[in-house]
């Protein structure tokens, strides 16, 4: 038996999505999250087969907090609303999105992608980048003016020297998607399962940031989560390392994150740094280049 969000949804006249939006995927139902401060977005999904909440922000929850932050209602009587609503259904199997599914073996990448051209180097110029050094050092590409990828900075994800999967950063500033991923069914590995620039972390500090541009900012020794909820498939990879600096986006929700994975990585006995600089008002990939070049000089340099 599992929980039948969507009716119960229909019937309270909560809003919802399943698809048209770019947190929805197949297999969920999503809903403005109750629990994020700041802009609630459509991030708190309800996976239809295996019943369970997972907010694309601020991480998992149970369906009985859930469901009492909707309702208003009594721990008690959220009990009660709950059982009114299990349900037997099942979506049909060639739509479930958990279990295994084979795996694409070689990654290709969009359409109309090449070099970096005259638009997308004024575009990284802009925001303060060395185009030609982010070329080098990331393998940076740019996709033309056609195809769903089109006028987008294309940055290939390596794990283990192995070419997964890749993200997308449109540099008009004209679409509602800013950054946009490899579908899923194309990826090699889930890129929300990877790190971002581990390949090219050199020794055994490293800095955990939540987005490419960040990690473009800060160099070598720098990775991302691609956003800041917490993934037990990220955190893992970060045991390999003796020292974790976490440097989020200032605020609360980031902040919430960082600590979750603060706490996973104490038990594995490492030592865990949360960086908040005191402007509260910029994110690592604003920061002026030579501070965080001296800034990561100053925390991830081998002793």
């Amino acid at each position: 038996m599992i929980f039948d969000a969507i009716r119960y949804y229909r019937d309270t006249g909560i809003q919802y999505r399943t698809e048209g939006h770019k947190h929805c995927s197949i297999g969920w139902v999503h809903i403005p999250c109750p629990f994020c401060r700041g802009n609630p977005g459509w991030h708190l999904g309800f996976h239809l087969t295996d019943s369970f909440y997972s907010c694309w922000r601020c991480g998992g929850h149970s369906i009985k907090k859930v469901v009492k932050a909707l309702s208003g209602c009594s721990w008690r009587e959220t009990t009660k609303i709950i059982s009114r609503y299990r349900s037997a259904y099942k979506i049909p199997a060639n739509d479930k999105t958990s279990g295994l599914r084979k795996r694409i073996k070689e990654l290709i990448l969009p359409p109309g992608t090449g070099s970096l051209n005259k638009a997308h180097k004024s575009y990284l110029k802009s925001r303060g980048f060395d185009p030609d050094k982010l070329e080098k050092d990331w393998g940076l590409l740019g996709t033309n003016h056609t195809g769903p990828y089109k006028f987008r900075i294309i940055a290939p994800i390596y794990q283990y020297g192995k070419l997964v999967s890749y993200q997308g950063r449109d540099y008009t500033e004209k679409s509602k998607l800013k950054y946009k991923a490899c579908k899923k069914e194309l990826e090699v590995i889930d890129h929300k399962h990877c790190l971002y620039g581990l390949d090219n972390v050199p020794g055994s500090k490293v800095v955990l940031n939540e987005g490419i541009t960040d990690t473009w900012r800060l160099g070598f020794g720098s990775v991302n989560s691609f956003g800041i909820k917490y993934r037990r498939e990220q955190a893992k990879k970060l045991r390999r390392f003796d020292e974790v600096f976490i440097f989020y986006d200032p605020d609360p929700q980031a902040i919430e994150q960082a600590e979750k994975i603060a706490a996973y990585l104490a038990m594995y006995k490492k030592d865990v740094h949360i960086i908040e600089l005191k402007n509260k008002n910029i994110d690592p990939g604003e920061l002026p280049q030579q501070y965080a070049d001296d800034l990561m000089k100053e925390l991830v340099q081998e002793d």
